[in-house]
């Protein structure tokens, strides 16, 4: 937070690098979004840096993710992975297409937006 209160312009420097093997611990390297496997992943800002600046650097807006999503979410909204109740998805086999159900809350505004 020191680091942000003297530096307000800019993308904020990367000191969650040095987490980022916690985080993967954390999340037994699964990546938060796609909850497969992920042994080179990255520290994913839930809350962009770009619309939540203030959460640069909080472990709560952390998740380890494949760096492909991260990459691909950039500022869209997307489901938190902590919020996701059981019932929100399907698996249809045997394609393991992955598929929303009726359960998932329509109101963006269901979902904390800090």
């Amino acid at each position: 937070m020191i680091w942000l209160s003297r530096n307000s312009d800019g993308r904020p420097k990367d000191f969650w690098k040095e987490c980022k093997s916690a985080l993967a611990d954390g999340f037994r390297n699964l990546c938060a979004y796609s909850a497969m496997y992920e042994p080179v992943g990255t520290v994913d800002h839930f809350f962009s840096t770009n619309t939540h600046r203030h959460l640069a650097y909080e472990w709560s807006n952390y998740r380890y993710a494949s760096g492909w999503i991260n990459s691909s979410k950039q500022d869209n909204v997307v489901l938190d992975p902590f919020q996701v109740e059981d019932d929100w998805f399907e698996i249809i086999l045997p394609s393991l297409q992955l598929v929303i159900t009726a359960d998932v809350p329509t109101n963006p505004t269901a979902f904390d937006n800090r």
